[in-house]
């Protein structure tokens, strides 16, 4: 007997695959219908961190819900206007802010999600020395009009480092939100002469 003979087996394998589903993962809990979503969460964590870097308050601020909560160093702030009002109290007694948020482990279920992310923040101080922190989010996430956004963000520091010298810090242009380069016809920095030893 062919397997081109009407096996019912056979069709219905071929159309639960063009459904997106195989036994015992149906189309709403098939895990590759996440993949657009989770790369969405990696993106606004991405956002964030660069809005930390360039100290942008409009690009932070369109990370959270309106009604987003950030628990960090004792406080717990309730809603986008007074998270944005702390973040940039906070961020002027840094001269720069550079953050690195991975180990993403994340959760979805629908329209809401949860996550687990490792932070390395080594910060410029206004005198000149640093501070290196390592911490852990603890995220909820929600999706509000196609967009996923900070619902909660929970965060422990872990370890501290204070750095009497933060080392050199070069100038960069105001780079905007990513991913534009703001001239693309610029020179590499720094040149190599304040590289080398």
């Amino acid at each position: 007997m062919s397997r081109f003979d009407g096996s019912r087996q056979a069709t219905a394998r071929d159309t639960r695959r063009r459904n997106g589903s195989t036994p015992g993962h149906d189309k709403e809990t098939n895990p590759m219908n996440n993949v657009a979503d989770e790369l969405a969460l990696r993106k606004l964590l991405a956002i964030y961190s660069d809005a930390c870097w360039r100290k942008d308050g409009d690009s932070f601020a369109s990370a959270w819900a309106e009604d987003g909560e950030w628990l960090l160093v004792g406080q717990k702030l309730v809603g986008k206007a007074m998270i944005l009002g702390f973040w940039e109290q906070f961020m002027q007694n840094f001269t720069s802010t550079w953050q690195v948020q991975h180990t993403m482990i994340l959760e979805l279920d629908g329209d809401l999600g949860r996550g687990r992310i490792y932070v390395d923040e080594h910060v410029v101080l206004p005198n000149g020395g640093g501070m290196f922190n390592r911490g852990i989010y603890h995220d909820d996430y929600a999706k509000v009009d196609g967009r996923w956004l900070f619902k909660r963000r929970h965060f422990d520091l872990v370890h501290k480092s204070m750095l009497a010298d933060a080392g050199t810090a070069y100038s960069t242009l105001p780079y905007g939100p990513a991913p534009v380069d703001p001239d693309r016809n610029r020179p590499a920095t720094p040149p190599l002469e304040q590289v080398l030893p």
